[in-house]
């Protein structure tokens, strides 16, 4: 396992809003990736829903830190992953305009919230 997703996954366990992990997948030379990544990633409605339920980490497939277990067939491709990492909760493949993505992720978000509620 990289160590960047190690730290992800302890920043995640020590997070007492248990929130939920958003990993954008991006590489270098995508349109698509730098589009979504300005105009949706980086937009600062998007930013801030992500920052109320999400741990957000951008990983670009060159550097070498994607996790084994994201194995994204294009780009870019945002996963959703539980609290604790060990579950990928949704997939996001391709560009998706802010307030879709704003809507999916809300929507993730709370079904993992609902789901938690009646299992306890």
């Amino acid at each position: 396992m990289r160590a960047i997703f190690v730290i992800l996954i302890f920043l995640s366990i020590l997070n007492a809003n248990d929130k939920l992990i958003l990993v954008f997948t991006h590489m270098k030379y995508c349109s698509w990736c730098k589009k979504m990544k300005k105009e949706t990633i980086d937009n600062k409605k998007a930013q801030k829903k992500i920052k109320k339920h999400f741990i957000l980490t951008q990983i670009q497939r060159e550097s070498g830190n994607l996790p084994s277990f994201l194995n994204p067939e294009l780009f870019p491709t945002t996963y959703i992953l539980s609290s604790d990492g060990n579950k990928i909760l949704d997939e996001i493949d391709g560009y998706m305009k802010k307030d879709e993505f704003i809507y999916h992720i809300n929507t993730i978000y709370e079904l993992e919230k609902e789901s938690k509620k009646l299992s306890k």
